[in-house]
């Protein structure tokens, strides 16, 4: 194991956390596909849109997925709002790894619907941007005018849309 992997694995426990909450929802993915689902869309808001990209980069069963207000990397999250003891950058190093940012390209060619707020107080319309032009094709991004809830009803028909055209 290289260094990086054991800092990420053995000093971080954020880390083991973000693990921990893939392979719950992996196994959610198995319980889908032992009942016989053909198609999965994938759909997560905030923390669940980051370990949901994650998800699909490792799992191809996912056809396709919605990424709604999800920040580009953990420690966006985690070094302003949380108290981390350890160094700063040591730990974004750390984390990287596990930065949606860095697996949003490797779902392709899988479709991903991404949806933002223009008044969201967490997630900056340049880092929408950013995440965005780190995807691969096909992809799609939309902004609406809300808050980081993103309770719109353009987004809401906008999702349902997306989701019922890759199920059929």
């Amino acid at each position: 194991m290289n260094g990086v992997a054991h800092d990420v694995l053995g000093l971080f426990p954020d880390s083991a956390r973000i693990e921990d909450e893939i392979a719950q929802l992996g196994a959610c993915v198995d319980e889908l596909v032992a009942r016989g689902a053909e198609r999965i869309v994938l759909v997560g808001h905030d923390f669940g849109a980051m370990h949901g990209a994650l998800l699909m980069a490792r799992d191809p069963r996912i056809a396709a997925g919605v990424l709604i207000a999800p920040a580009n990397r953990w420690a966006d999250w985690f070094l302003r709002f949380w108290q981390i003891s350890e160094d700063r950058i040591d730990y974004m190093r750390a984390i990287r790894p596990l930065d949606p940012i860095e697996h949003v390209a490797s779902i392709a060619p899988r479709p991903l619907l991404l949806q933002f707020a223009d008044n969201d107080y967490f997630i900056a319309g340049m880092d929408a941007t950013e995440l965005f032009r780190a995807c691969g094709e096909p992809r799609r991004i939309e902004s609406y005018p809300a808050d980081h809830a993103l309770r719109s009803e353009d987004a809401r028909a906008d999702r349902r849309e997306f989701i019922l055209a890759q199920l059929s």
